[in-house]
């Protein structure tokens, strides 16, 4: 639900992760923007709101698994703020006049996410969710995945505006043991009222890092917020001071996110999904999004092969930790057996158009 306060200051007081003065250095992510053929609905998630609309919703979310942020071990998220926010801590008792803090946040959506079916309701809480809030944490250990899913979510503004629901999102978070990077992936999408919606920017607003509210911490000049701005096919990553975060009118993405995009937020080099050769340089300006090379079928159980690619080629797949498992000359259209891997998250790389394209590949 919307409030008088200006936009970010809200997402601020609502969205932000807090952590002490230990963590007042934002992780340093290698941002990478891709996109694939496909969006994958959770298979056997657990439901968070339980065919309850909702609005404004708060969840607590165990990772099951330690997931590392900022060094610090987080087993728990807590789903709060504005409908798309995930906390990395719980936000219970905390004080936000308490200058010893740094807020952290991963804000997801610029949308004030809500339930569609509160198009045609005066209360949230009612049997009969049009919009499913879910988790589901799958893998084997050391390399398990915790992914929550918001399924036909609409938009508060629009149905306060129109007492309609036509907008409507679906998008995961994923959450990756051992790398600990963060990826945002999105499925259909229909935003007809982009001003409503978007609640006057132009696109979303996407950050991770501690946010303006942190004006109070001593050292505030050393603190950074990254924020995801650019095209929507291929953004990259900017880090803006903190403290002057309300100052900037141009931090968010232009457009509607296309279908199969998926924003990865990579700890390290080795664990960026599409990388060239020189490492990193590409994943900051998302150059590779235009290489059209799809993993296919994926996840696969047995084989799978790689659709854009015109020659043979080499390829390389390495596990989750980067070591090397396989280097292989391969045809167009060759089929690649995988009988002699465990289950699990390996990474195919393929050298095409003179660099190292990378994937993510799942093994069920």
């Amino acid at each position: 639900m919307n409030t008088t306060l200006p936009y970010l200051q809200y997402l601020v007081l609502l969205s932000l992760v807090v952590f002490s003065s230990n963590f007042a250095a934002a992780q340093a992510y290698i941002f990478n923007a891709y996109e694939q053929e496909y969006y994958q609905p959770l298979n056997n998630p657990t439901s968070l709101n339980n065919d309850l609309t909702w609005d404004d919703p708060y969840y607590s979310i165990p990772v099951g698994f330690d997931f590392m942020y900022e060094d610090q071990i987080v087993d728990t998220l807590y789903l709060s703020g504005l409908g798309g926010k995930l906390f990395f801590q719980d936000l219970v008792g905390f004080n936000v006049e308490d200058s010893s803090a740094v807020l952290h946040a991963l804000n997801i959506t610029t949308i004030d996410l809500m339930d569609r079916a509160m198009a045609n309701l005066s209360e949230e809480g009612t049997p009969g969710s049009l919009s499913p809030i879910s988790y589901q944490t799958e893998g084997y250990q050391g390399e398990q995945i915790l992914k929550v899913e918001w399924i036909n979510a609409g938009s508060y503004d629009e149905i306060k505006a129109d007492s309609i629901s036509s907008d409507f999102v679906n998008l995961q978070v994923w959450f990756f043991e051992g790398s600990n990077n963060i990826e945002i992936r999105y499925g259909e999408s229909q935003i007809l009222s982009p001003n409503e919606t978007y609640q006057g920017h132009p696109g979303e607003i996407i950050s991770i890092g501690p946010s303006d509210w942190s004006f109070a911490y001593p050292d505030v000049e050393s603190l950074s917020t990254s924020f995801v701005v650019g095209e929507a096919s291929a953004p990259t990553l900017l880090s803006v001071s903190s403290e002057n975060t309300l100052e900037f009118d141009n931090l968010y993405i232009q457009g509607l996110i296309p279908y199969g995009t998926i924003y990865q937020f990579a700890t390290t080099p080795e664990f960026v999904d599409t990388i060239a050769d020189p490492p990193i340089l590409s994943a900051l300006t998302g150059t590779n999004a235009v290489i059209d090379l799809v993993v296919y079928p994926n996840p696969t159980s047995d084989a799978f092969s790689l659709q854009g690619i015109s020659k043979p080629t080499t390829i390389n797949i390495y596990n989750s930790k980067g070591q090397l498992l396989k280097k292989l000359a391969i045809s167009p259209n060759e089929l690649i057996r995988l009988d002699d891997l465990a289950k699990g998250i390996y990474f195919v790389e393929v050298w095409i158009e003179e660099q190292w394209i990378r994937r993510q590949l799942i093994k069920n």
